[in-house]
């Protein structure tokens, strides 16, 4: 069993990336931590809001280029929902924004 200090020891947050094909290249992102969620669902009720929030601020972890502005208005949607998916996967999907899309919940642990 490992003790809090050993999780913080092990649980840094880490840089990703995500092969995006129409690009033929990867993208890098850098894991959110509670504090960013919190952030972001703080602000934003839409679910596309949500998840645009998302991308951003896991992308700009890793590349400190990425702008808000280009991810809505530069890149094709389909590109960045690759990169939506990659990076809020079952995580975010099982909070609010996945309550918004209609995601069925997990059933409660019984442990």
């Amino acid at each position: 069993m490992l003790s809090f200090a050993e999780v913080l020891a092990k649980a840094e947050p880490k840089q990703h990336k995500v092969f995006v094909e129409e690009l033929d290249a990867y993208i890098p992102y850098g894991d959110l931590t509670l504090e960013d969620f919190a952030e972001i669902y703080d602000k934003k009720s839409n679910p596309v809001e949500l998840s645009t929030q998302v991308v951003f601020k896991a992308w700009r972890k890793a590349d400190s280029t990425v702008t808000l502005e280009g991810i809505r208005k530069k890149i094709a949607v389909k590109i960045v929902i690759k990169i939506m998916n990659e990076i809020v996967g079952k995580v975010l999907l099982a909070g609010p924004l996945g309550k918004a899309l209609g995601v069925p919940s997990a059933e409660p642990s019984t442990n």
